[in-house]
């Protein structure tokens, strides 16, 4: 679901996550993107922007995952660092 918001609805998504610059230069590209879209010579152009926010919002949520696993790997690690070895005869 948060891949889905982040394709079709970036600036909500870092509205979310209260990315605040983020949410405003990424409603910049929408707003542009809109702007594109209702002008109908231009219209061709409209997923150019679109796109770069779309990307700018996957990339953010994709950074999250890996430090989230990051995390995840590195506690897990000193937990077990911290064990002591086991007696293999």
């Amino acid at each position: 679901m948060v891949y889905l918001t982040a394709i079709f609805l970036s600036p909500i998504y870092f509205m979310i996550k209260g990315k605040w610059g983020a949410f405003f230069l990424n409603s910049i590209f929408y707003v542009i993107a809109v702007i594109l879209l209702c002008s109908v010579v231009l219209a061709f152009l409209a997923p150019i922007p679109w796109f770069i926010a779309a990307i700018h919002a996957i990339m953010d949520y994709r950074k999250q995952l890996v430090e989230e696993a990051a995390t995840v790997m590195a506690t897990k690690l000193a937990e077990a660092m911290r064990q002591p070895p086991a007696n293999n005869p």
